[in-house]
């Protein structure tokens, strides 16, 4: 799905209104987190569930509305695929992740949500534990300590220590960035120039955000 002009004018005229009252100038410093739906949410259509889930526990967590935009599909190149992770100096772990990036579309939206950022990071979970996102809608296990620490030390079977490896750093459903300049930077990195110019130029909101 692109992101013309014209769609979004039909799809995001109410949010210039929407967001207005629902703020105030503080928390919309940090009004705006981002989504990324890795290929295993998206192909098994569980992108779907997911946003259910995050809508409604963002709307618990900070009793305000929440409003989902800007969706879109894309493929992903590997190296912005090492852009999107400059963290992760394993280049086994990189190589698991650039590989799955490669099984399918991607799914990028933004959140617009009291703290985003901060709330949409907790709820993001982990595979490890069985909590959030990736603990509620992931197919593994939880991973004990013993068979992390084992994982970590390298004293499991080739098999085992790959599919932990693919569990914790690729097929994991999601990726949130960390804060509020983490969000501009893979908004810069994975959205063209001119379908942000138009989200600034439609939502006032979103660009009173992005300026500050």
């Amino acid at each position: 799905m692109e992101i013309t002009p014209d769609y979004v004018q039909n799809r995001f005229s109410e949010m210039g209104d929407f967001y207005e009252d629902i703020l105030t100038p503080e928390e919309e410093k940090n009004g705006i987190g981002m989504v990324l739906f890795k290929p295993d949410s998206t192909n098994s259509l569980l992108d779907l569930p997911i946003r259910d889930f995050i809508q409604r526990e963002l709307e618990q967590m900070t009793d305000k509305p929440v409003e989902f935009f800007g969706f879109t599909e894309i493929r992903i190149k590997p190296e912005d695929v090492k852009k999107l992770y400059p963290e992760q100096k394993h280049e086994e772990f990189l190589k698991y992740i650039q590989e799955h990036f490669q099984t399918g579309p991607i799914g990028l939206m933004l959140v617009a949500a009291k703290d985003a950022p901060i709330l949409l990071k907790k709820l993001k979970g982990s595979v490890r534990t069985g909590e959030g996102v990736r603990g509620r809608f992931g197919s593994s296990n939880p991973i004990d300590d013993q068979t992390l620490e084992a994982w970590k030390n390298g004293t499991l079977d080739p098999v085992t220590t790959k599919q932990i490896g693919i569990d914790l750093f690729a097929s994991n459903l999601i990726h949130v960035p960390d804060d509020k300049d983490d969000t501009k930077r893979v908004m810069n990195l994975l959205i063209p120039k001119q379908d942000l110019d138009n989200l600034k130029g439609s939502i006032p909101f979103v660009n009173r955000w992005y300026s500050n």
